[in-house]
């Protein structure tokens, strides 16, 4: 019952926002709400808090795939007692059709939620268990930046600067040929799960 002058909050899911993945060995129907991704239809239920999640990963992004997974990392997972294993430190969704993948990436925008993306799934226990291990070094480097490469606030900003340098640059270069990109992409190789663990397409 509530306790006395308390006020309670209900989230109300989106069902305009539906998409459809497999977050426990079934696909289902996935419902954003404002703080959470749900589902509550059948068990076992799925309740993402995305208030709780550090970073949003998209794994299997590549040209001619039908399909990507999504995981996230909760914050917690730095803690000392925290135990490193898929569901309480980090979760993934299987198996979400591409044609969900803006309006996933737009719902997850608005929680503010850092997103990266990469063409492999990672082998997130391996990936946790280094960031912890070596937390300050990885955060004076950029923290998931350091690991994951560049987020989408990152190539947005990069973007802007380019359009605002474009005319100096096009004046400066008298060669005609394009500069050269300083920045590059984090090597998670050693991170990726191997081509007979990763999900088929089908």
């Amino acid at each position: 019952e509530p306790d006395g002058d308390k006020i309670w909050d209900w989230d109300i899911p989106y069902h305009e926002l539906e998409f459809q993945g497999n977050p426990k060995n079934s696909m289902v129907e996935l419902y954003p709400t404002t703080s959470c991704i749900v589902h509550l239809a059948t068990k076992p239920v799925c309740i993402i808090d995305l208030e709780k999640v550090d970073v949003a990963y998209y794994e299997r992004i590549q040209p001619g795939n039908r399909n990507f997974d999504l995981a996230f990392v909760f914050k917690d997972f730095l803690l000392p007692d925290a135990k490193i294993q898929e569901g309480t430190t980090w979760v993934r969704i299987n198996s979400i059709d591409t044609r969900y993948y803006d309006q996933v990436r737009e719902v997850l925008q608005k929680s503010k939620l850092p997103q990266f993306e990469g063409s492999a799934p990672l082998k997130w226990n391996d990936v946790l268990k280094q960031y912890r291990k070596n937390f300050e070094d990885i955060t004076h480097d950029g923290g998931w930046v350091c690991i994951l490469g560049q987020g989408d606030d990152e190539e947005q900003e990069e973007e802007q600067e380019e359009d605002d340098d474009e005319s100096f640059t096009a004046e400066d270069d008298d060669s005609g040929g394009s500069s050269e990109d300083d920045s590059e992409d984090s090597d998670l190789s050693e991170y990726s799960e191997d081509d007979s663990e990763e999900m088929s397409d089908e």
